[in-house]
């Protein structure tokens, strides 16, 4: 098995779940040792290979850059003000359920590569709500809802 195989496999997925048209915050972060301005980070939607986010040395898809999915365009900004202390987190805007999907953020050209993935939920109001009802039930009320 090669390094990176091996790597791939023992990844860990963070799952982000928003109601439909809220802003989806998507987690990524080096740690606060890691000054991210003079390096750079991607974020790609994997599930269908699409650029959602590219930072170069601060230069970002917004000031121009090509390759930017159209699905993305001015609805994902970053957090510039946290780079220095290695914050290459996300936010999506107005999310669509087309936003749901797998993403991931790298670091391609640090000391050591690494890669974070996200899984992005996005639910209609009532999916959200009653997931949440769900969870914060108490453990002998999880009974059928439906009694016959």
């Amino acid at each position: 098995i090669s390094e990176s195989y091996a790597l791939k496999l023992q990844h860990h997925t963070k799952i982000i779940k928003v109601k439909e048209g809220a802003d989806a915050t998507l987690p990524c972060s080096l740690g606060p040792k890691e000054d991210l301005q003079l390096t750079w980070f991607v974020w790609e939607k994997t599930d269908d290979g699409q650029k959602v986010f590219l930072c170069y040395k601060g230069d970002l898809y917004s000031d121009g850059r090509p390759g930017q999915s159209e699905q993305f365009k001015d609805r994902v900004s970053h957090f510039p003000d946290e780079l220095k202390q290695g914050n290459a987190s996300i936010i999506i805007r107005n999310t669509t359920r087309a936003d749901s999907g797998d993403y991931r953020c790298s670091f391609p050209f640090t000391q050591k590569p690494q890669e974070f993935y996200i899984k992005l939920d996005v639910v209609v109001g009532i999916e959200l709500h009653s997931f949440r009802n769900l969870t914060n039930r108490p453990r002998s009320k999880l009974a059928p809802l439906i009694n016959i």
